[in-house]
């Protein structure tokens, strides 16, 4: 009897200890696929260093981005990215309109507009007052258009595949008229850093 106590507790201890390795193992993958805000902050003055951007500004849009991810359908590295591309978080359009993504006040935007010249032409662009309400807006807007599909298919954590979903194609509309915009957001990407915010 005594040696069938002794093994139950053997069984008993080694399987609570399997358990809780196991959920060791959990809790270390969930905090490395969540990014903390430590990474955000790190991220974010790496960027503001080199954009020479306002600090308190970047970590809004970087937080923003990891934080609404699931609601935009847009991986935070590529928001981020693309915001860089189109404005180092400190073109005039950025400051003056708090737009990062460079995005036209088409059809169906009624909100506020700023007037610039681009194009030839004098251009209307959105006005955004928060990080949250840019992010936002900018995940409606790729959702909006047929022609991300592909791009909203990939998985979060394919840069690749959800930039070159964005881009011009002979047979699509893009996101840029520039055929190596890819190629520059998955550098910008890379350079930065950006993966650690996928979560």
């Amino acid at each position: 009897m005594f040696i069938v106590l002794v093994l139950a507790n053997l069984l008993c201890s080694s399987s609570f200890n399997a358990f809780s390795q196991e959920a060791r193992l959990v809790n270390q993958i969930n905090n490395i696929k969540t990014p903390t805000e430590e990474t955000m902050l790190l991220v974010a003055a790496r960027i503001t260093e080199i954009y020479h951007a306002d600090a308190g500004t970047v970590e809004s849009f970087v937080r923003a981005a990891v934080q609404l991810e699931s609601r935009t359908g847009v991986a935070a590295p590529v928001v981020i990215a693309i915001a860089i591309n189109e404005s180092g978080f400190s073109s005039e359009l950025f400051i003056n309109a708090g737009n990062p993504f460079g995005i036209k006040a088409s059809s169906p935007w009624t909100g506020k507009t700023y007037s610039k010249w681009h194009d030839d032409a004098a251009t209307k662009f959105r006005v955004y007052y928060s990080a949250e309400e840019a992010i936002i807006d900018f995940g409606e807007f790729v959702n909006s258009r047929t022609w991300y599909a592909d791009a909203l298919a990939c998985p979060s954590t394919d840069y690749a595949c959800i930039v070159d979903g964005l881009k011009k194609t002979d047979n699509e509309l893009g996101y840029s008229l520039n055929m190596q915009w890819d190629e520059v957001v998955l550098g910008i990407i890379e350079k930065m850093g950006l993966e650690v915010l996928s979560k």
